[in-house]
């Protein structure tokens, strides 16, 4: 499914492929979704819908890598898709609010907060 994913062009196929990997649970393809996340951002049609099926994946996965990917949702404009970045969030990093204030305080950006080292 993983290759799948990287090969696809349908979207609609692409947002069935995603989901499947959430549900399969499998944290191997975090990274593979987080990649895929970070090429759709790059274009500008990118749709509400996929945004919500790759953190609703990644909120299955419950792999603390995604943070850094889902992070930037956290701001946005859209109700929708703040929301399920709070809600993965919460799943994914239960403190996470104490650990934003705690550094933010310091200058830090989310970015590096939830850098995870591989």
């Amino acid at each position: 499914m993983c290759r799948a994913l990287k090969i696809e062009k349908d979207k609609f196929i692409c947002n069935k492929i995603i989901e499947a990997l959430g549900r399969i649970a499998d944290p191997k393809a975090t990274m593979i979704i987080c990649q895929y996340l970070s090429n759709q951002l790059k274009e500008y049609d990118v749709d509400k819908f996929t945004i919500i099926y790759i953190i609703e994946s990644l909120t299955r996965l419950k792999d603390k890598r995604a943070l850094v990917y889902i992070g930037p949702f956290l701001t946005s404009e859209d109700r929708d898709i703040k929301k399920i970045a709070q809600e993965a969030f919460d799943t994914i990093e239960p403190n996470w609010r104490e650990i934003m204030k705690n550094n933010i305080e310091k200058d830090k950006a989310i970015q590096q907060i939830f850098k995870i080292k591989f």
